[in-house]
């Protein structure tokens, strides 16, 4: 190996590894995304956020983010509580 070459500490992977691995992960949503999910506006979702019906979110630096499965959590637990009345 010449001193210009060297190898490389990640592992080249196939596409199918790679989507394999994502799907492994819980994705990180924005406010804009999360409210997406939930079907309503970016201020509506806020709004969720401030009166706890949405859980606080995942500061990451400056950045604010919700674990999708946080944000599928509280759909279900509506349902549940629908389905419960």
């Amino acid at each position: 190996m010449s001193k210009l070459e060297f190898e490389s500490p990640i592992k080249q992977t196939s596409q199918s590894q790679a989507f394999e691995a994502t799907q492994a992960v819980d994705p990180m949503l924005s406010d804009i995304e999360g409210a997406n999910v939930m079907g309503f506006s970016k201020s509506s979702f806020r709004r969720r956020v401030a009166d706890g019906t949405i859980p606080p979110p995942v500061k990451i630096g400056g950045l604010s983010r919700w674990p999708l499965s946080e944000l599928l959590a509280v759909i279900k637990r509506a349902k549940d509580a629908r389905n419960a009345a």
